[in-house]
């Protein structure tokens, strides 16, 4: 069902999915846990590429249904792991606050440690996804310290947290080079690992150029954040803020004779 909805083919994914929950119910029980996970998993894979879609909200009712005749306790840890599906779906939708909420909750269920890491790291996005960057700072920092104590302090799991720290830490006037420290730290860990290595690099470079950028030299800067090689939102919008201010100091022969790279289509 993943890869026929990555290929845009959704009635065929929609029939996968639900043929494979069929099979789950007729082999487990239309109320086994198994179930209750299946329908969280169909519900995230949907909300990944189709938010909106009834599927997302079938589905992970279904799975918290299922999970509330299983535990009567409703404050048992287990229940986090769909809690945490639930809040990313909503994300997803762009229904933040709701998701804060729905992290928070599952954090006091006490789940295991790397339940917990998880959930503190996502509810760091959601502070990111509100731009409370102060909570996002803090939560992270959080998230690292636990980390640092259930696994290899130079793992993927701590480069990907050193990472987003650096990028929230960026958008702090005087924190720059606390970001650029962070993002070393993140790309020496990921360097080790392909799927990752390019990103960091690319934290590397705008935390960088964030410092140029802090001390006024900001041909440096746009040539820093120019090296990244993933073309994102907030990369083109630094971009343009630098390119507007330099525009604004200088005459644009003297732009083009000091800084042969800058283009002013960006």
């Amino acid at each position: 069902a993943k890869i026929l909805l990555s290929l845009e083919r959704v009635e065929e994914a929609r029939a996968a999915a639900e043929k494979g929950l069929n099979e789950e119910k007729q082999y487990f029980g239309e109320r086994h846990l198994r179930v209750a996970e299946r329908c969280a998993d169909i519900a995230q894979i949907w909300s990944e590429k189709l938010p909106q879609d009834e599927m997302v909200t079938k589905y992970i009712n279904e799975a918290l249904e299922i999970e509330k005749e299983w535990f009567k306790d409703q404050q048992h840890w287990f229940l986090n792991r769909t809690l945490r599906v639930q809040a990313s779906c909503l994300s997803n939708q762009g229904e933040f606050e709701e998701a804060l909420f729905i992290y928070l909750h599952a954090l006091t269920l006490e789940p295991p440690a790397r339940d917990r890491e998880d959930l503190i790291a996502k509810l760091a996005d959601t502070w990111l996804d509100l731009e409370d960057h102060e909570e996002a700072v803090a939560t992270l920092e959080k998230a690292i310290e636990l980390s640092s104590k259930i696994r290899s302090p130079n793992g993927y799991t701590m480069g990907w947290l050193l990472m987003r720290l650096a990028n929230s830490l960026r958008e702090f006037e005087g924190r720059e080079k606390e970001a650029l420290q962070k993002a070393l730290e993140a790309y020496n860990i990921l360097k080790k690992f392909p799927s990752a290595v390019e990103t960091a690099k690319d934290c590397y470079w705008f935390a960088k150029g964030s410092i140029l950028f802090s001390v006024g030299n900001f041909f440096g800067a746009y040539n820093e954040i120019a090296a990244c090689k993933i073309s994102r939102d907030d990369v083109k919008q630094r971009l343009l803020e630098i390119q507007v201010t330099i525009e604004a100091l200088e005459d644009p022969i003297n732009i083009k004779q000091r800084f042969g790279r800058f283009d002013s289509n960006v």
